[in-house]
């Protein structure tokens, strides 16, 4: 199996070979443990949406909607515009601020939220 081991500094040419990897190879996981600081996520992200329809895409917005470094702001903006498995990734933390409760709570989910 390989990994994508996604380093805490990133840039387009390194994001770009990611999806590249990702798209050559039918068994990968993503594995974004060192990915711990917000300003670190918030670079993915912008990265992400400026490439919406590559593959890996949608998996790291995955990986980071699961990150309490993760502002809430940009898993505002996961739920907006991120796909069904990134909203259901935001929608099932028992940390959400007010504001994306009410966003998740009125979303027709695949999944429940597990109650705590």
């Amino acid at each position: 199996m390989k990994t994508i081991k996604t380093p805490p500094i990133i840039d387009e040419q390194n994001y770009l070979f990611f999806c590249k990897t990702w798209d050559e190879n039918d068994d990968i996981w993503v594995d974004s443990s060192e990915l711990t600081h917000s300003d670190d996520i918030v670079k993915y992200v912008s990265l992400a949406f400026a490439f919406p329809n590559e593959n890996f895409t949608t998996v790291i917005l995955s990986e980071i909607a699961e990150k309490k470094q993760t502002p809430m702001a940009l898993l505002k903006k996961i739920i907006l515009f991120g796909d069904q498995g990134a909203i259901e990734s935001v929608c099932m933390r028992t940390d959400l601020n007010e504001d994306l409760e009410y966003t998740c709570n009125s979303l027709k989910l695949e999944h429940e939220k597990k109650k705590v």
